[in-house]
């Protein structure tokens, strides 16, 4: 009987050839004909594959979803051993898009059903979203922490004036503004420190002018990766306030939650899962109602000096479980177990 599918399939091949990729591109023609294996090779693995095979390893790690296909391929000419790891959830990165729904997300859904069942370890950074992955996948995933390694910090000391710090992109899928219309509302001795690199440079100049008149929000020039711990250690309370706009921000663990308790900081959490969990489990602050900038001013309004100081005291006891220095222990073992199968 004759195949539809197979005759338009057969017909993409023929004309793939005739014009340029970018025009194939510009209308999604593999994404429409779900040419995905097509798509993925066009996309210059192969002549990545060709670089890859001159050096002789024993063991792959590919980093997020689109390096895994390669990974395994390369892999198999040299014998290696392929150790996946998928950072977040990628079938759902960018959930609240729409268009991206549509084209990407089933593309991302075949790569990872077809390919990461054949990795032969796998970890990403959340419990949650390794839950997610193995009921897709039917693959088990090991979680390592997105923390840094342990600072040798103490906590600073607490006085009537309180200092709460933010710190990363300025996007507007965070919903910052919810953080500055909060200090709005808020006393001058409530003073919100945002230290934000301008990854949407109109969003970061709206922020500005939203707090224009105000005495009590203060931005920061961004400092390295590496010095952010010590640099925000003078602060009192870290804001780890993500709004649960896709499946990823819902069950995020980000590096600034982390580098908030190297930071020796009470942390105050809206009620993402993961971060409510943790924050519950080692006490280290005070998880919000909600997401709205209401929600976040009864937590302040609700904390005394006295409480910062105490909750700064558990996130330091708590320091190196929640460091690298002990989630990475689970990469060391699975390193050392892939490499002397």
């Amino acid at each position: 009987m004759f195949d539809i599918s197979n005759f338009f399939r057969r017909w993409f091949l023929i004309v793939f050839y005739l014009f340029p990729v970018r025009l194939i591109n510009k209308f999604r023609l593999f994404h429409r004909l779900r040419v995905y294996k097509l798509y993925y090779w066009n996309l210059g693995n192969l002549k990545l594959e060709r670089k890859l095979l001159r050096y002789n390893v024993d063991l792959i790690i590919a980093n997020d979803l689109n390096t895994l296909p390669l990974a395994l391929r390369v892999s198999r000419k040299l014998k290696a051993k392929v150790l996946f790891d998928a950072h977040e959830y990628s079938p759902l990165e960018l959930e609240n898009d729409s268009t991206w729904m549509k084209w990407e997300s089933p593309y991302l859904t075949w790569l990872s059903k077809k390919y990461i069942p054949l990795a032969d370890k796998c970890i990403t950074v959340g419990y949650q979203i390794a839950k997610e992955y193995e009921k897709l996948t039917k693959k088990n995933f090991d979680v390592v922490l997105n923390a840094p390694k342990f600072q040798q910090l103490t906590p600073s000391p607490v006085n009537e004036v309180l200092q709460f710090i933010h710190h990363g992109g300025a996007m507007k899928a965070r919903d910052l503004h919810v953080l500055v219309e909060c200090f709005l509302q808020l006393p001058e001795n409530y003073i919100l420190n945002l230290l934000l690199t301008k990854s949407d440079p109109e969003y970061y100049a709206y922020l500005q002018k939203l707090a224009s008149n105000s005495k009590n929000i203060k931005f920061h020039d961004p400092v390295p990766t590496e010095d952010i711990a010590a640099f925000i250690n003078k602060f009192d309370v870290g804001l780890a306030y993500i709004p649960p706009v896709n499946f990823n921000y819902m069950y995020c663990l980000p590096n600034k939650f982390f580098e908030f308790i190297q930071a020796r900081l009470m942390i105050i959490t809206g009620p993402s899962p993961e971060m409510e969990k943790i924050t519950n489990d080692y006490k280290l602050g005070l998880v919000t109602d909600g997401f709205k900038a209401d929600n976040l001013r009864n937590a302040i309004l609700s904390l005394t000096p006295e409480m910062v100081i105490k909750y700064k005291q558990a996130v330091d006891n708590a320091a190196f479980n929640l460091s690298a220095n002990k989630s990475m222990k689970t990469f060391d073992n699975l390193i050392f177990e892939l490499c002397v199968e």
